[in-house]
């Protein structure tokens, strides 16, 4: 049961492209909101537009091409080089999908440490840059068990997310640290970390409407998670839940809302015994793909559930 949990959540989190949860949120809400200063040339602004561009297509090669050329420039603004070094860790940690090395993150922590230096000491940008080298750190010890780093990333991550503050980096730190501790469910660290992610997450449910949309980003893969591993401990009330929550947040993508809409029929009418919920999800799921391939699979069990007395 432990090892499917693991691989579960390895897919889930690390799978085809390593942090993949992560990297355009973050990515993008830097770009947008991180650098305030004018840019001092026109071809720098160029440059680094483009750099992005491609970053989020995936072609790492030619982004980083840019970024390095950004680097290239004399006199940049302190915004500027933090932004392109930024890059240039992103395309490092991210850049080779599944086959990212200890040398890549490695090089990744570098640049955040150089992107950190010329942060102008903006404690947001900063917090965000500290919990992706965290993630590297977490990453790296993955790959080669060294406890050493562990303690480093949950340290960093630690010393973001003490405050009450709901910000991206929190997120971050929070949901890349838990997923380290959770091997072992039974564990007191696993039990200590997925109560802090509870509390963190119905603390920002609470404040949603007033929530920006960078402060929004990582709440949805924090919801799946929990609801993920309710779902594993045979704890449906809390696995819908946190599903809603999912929802509520704002769903990653069209593929995975469809998943989860689902998957709640399913628990409402198998596991809670719910019919008028399951007809709920069942329907909401056909209305928003009618052309899924368990759309007629869910105007059966309707019909089924209708039949039974449920919807009376």
């Amino acid at each position: 049961m432990r090892g499917k949990m693991r691989l579960g959540l390895d897919n889930l989190f690390f799978g085809k492209r390593s942090g993949a949860f992560t990297v355009l949120a973050l990515s993008f809400a830097f770009i947008f909101s991180a650098v305030s200063e004018a840019y001092s040339d026109d071809s720098v602004k160029g440059l680094l537009t483009k750099g992005w561009e491609e970053y989020g297509y995936g072609i790492f090669d030619s982004a980083r091409k840019n970024f390095n050329e950004v680097l290239s420039k004399p006199s940049l603004s302190d915004s500027e080089y933090c932004e392109a070094m930024t890059g240039l860790a992103f395309c490092h940690q991210f850049g080779k999908g599944s086959n990212v090395s200890e040398s890549d993150y490695r090089k990744a922590i570098e640049c955040y440490k150089l992107a950190i230096a010329k942060s102008g000491g903006d404690r947001r940008i900063e917090e965000v840059l500290r919990s992706m080298q965290a993630e590297c750190l977490l990453m790296i010890f993955r790959l080669s068990r060294n406890t050493e780093l562990l303690s480093e990333a949950q340290a960093i991550c630690d010393s973001i997310s003490s405050g009450n503050e709901i910000s991206l980096a929190s997120q971050n730190s929070i949901l890349a640290g838990t997923v380290f501790k959770i091997s072992d469910l039974s564990s007191e660290d696993s039990l200590q970390s997925l109560r802090k992610l509870e509390a963190y997450l119905d603390k920002s449910f609470e404040k949603r409407e007033s929530l920006d949309k960078e402060s929004r980003l990582l709440l949805p893969a924090m919801a799946r998670l929990l609801a993920e591993i309710s779902v594993s401990k045979g704890d449906y009330q809390n696995a819908v839940k946190y599903f809603d929550q999912y929802l509520a947040f704002g769903a990653t993508s069209h593929v995975t809302r469809a998943q989860v809409t689902f998957k709640l029929a399913r628990i409402y009418d198998l596991k809670l015994k719910n019919p008028s919920k399951a007809i709920e999800y069942y329907n909401k799921f056909r209305k928003e793909n009618p052309n899924d391939v368990k759309a007629y699979f869910a105007e059966q069990r309707v019909s089924d559930l209708d039949g039974a007395g449920a919807g009376k």
